[in-house]
């Protein structure tokens, strides 16, 4: 086998083998950062392996008992659950030159990662009906606000690194000295947008049974796709490339701690209770702003 087909094998085995890692890692660290606000006892989340064992045995009990007309809901949560899980198999965590490198086009993931979020509000919302129907849909107003913010972020990734793809700017970003304070910017933006379109758990707590582990499981990897790009961008420099085998484990190590920490910091964030009451506008409008100000502080490093 060529040398360079096995480097890809391998890094690509590293890849798919951090995800699950990272996912438990952030909801633990979500988790316990919440508990120590609101001064409850601290709850074991939800792994992988656990919420698949969920989907499994509702997916038994669900063909012993269907229900008429809930085909089009349980597509819809199943689509909003598969979407951001496609989303980190393209993303790079560690290294870039990934098989699926080219495929990583930033718009295109942030379209996946809003069209999934924006499903899920909208079933919430079919779900709790009356108040609690336009508590859910008040996520999604939150949601439009924060799309401005992540759109003009991309667009001015692309000014100032010439790159579309994450791979493409992240390798802009290790190159590119000038434009460390840029990237930085951008990171903050789509940081802040990722805020602004909702960041807890309680449109879970809306779902019972097969839709509620559908939608823990679309909750947790939407966030994990937030962090990672935010990481990413934020530290290009930490990221190894796949022809250099000597860094991934510092680099896999350096991934994991960045989602450890910004999960925490998106914890603290966060509004007491886990409740629909973020200040989207606030965020939405940071946003922004960031957003405009990256492009420019790019172009002023050197340019």
């Amino acid at each position: 086998m060529d040398a360079g087909l096995l480097l890809d094998v391998f890094a690509f085995g590293l890849h798919l083998l951090l995800l699950p890692v990272a996912f438990v890692l952030s909801e633990a660290v979500a988790a316990g950062v919440a508990a120590l606000r609101e001064g409850r006892p601290l709850e074991v989340p939800a792994s992988p392996g656990r919420l698949l064992r969920d989907l499994r045995w509702q997916l038994g009990k669900q063909r012993l008992r269907a229900e008429p007309g809930a085909g089009w809901h349980r597509l819809g949560l199943e689509t909003a659950a598969v979407l951001p899980v496609l989303a980190l198999l393209l993303l790079p965590s560690f290294a870039t030159g990934l098989p699926t490198a080219a495929l990583s086009d930033l718009p295109s993931l942030l379209l996946m990662l809003g069209l999934s979020r924006s499903m899920l509000i909208v079933l919430a919302a079919d779900e709790g009906g009356g108040r609690s129907g336009l508590s859910a849909l008040r996520g999604l107003a939150g949601l439009l606000l924060a799309v401005p913010g992540a759109l003009l972020c991309a667009a001015s990734l692309l000014l100032s690194t010439g790159a579309m793809t994450l791979d493409g700017v992240i390798a802009a970003g290790r190159s590119l000295p000038d434009e460390t304070a840029s990237l930085a910017l951008a990171a903050a933006a789509l940081a802040a947008s990722g805020l602004a379109a909702g960041s807890g758990t309680h449109l879970a707590e809306r779902f019972s049974g097969l839709d509620r582990t559908l939608a823990s499981l679309a909750l947790g990897t939407q966030r994990l796709c937030w962090l990672s790009i935010v990481a990413s961008l934020a530290m290009p420099c930490a990221v190894a490339t796949v022809s250099a085998p000597a860094w991934w484990l510092p680099a896999a190590l350096s991934w994991l701690g960045a989602i450890a920490l910004l999960s925490g910091g998106a914890a603290l964030l966060a509004p007491r209770g886990s409740r629909p009451s973020d200040p989207s506008r606030l965020l939405a409008a940071t946003s922004l702003l960031l957003a405009i100000l990256s492009p420019l502080f790019g172009a002023g490093g050197g340019r």
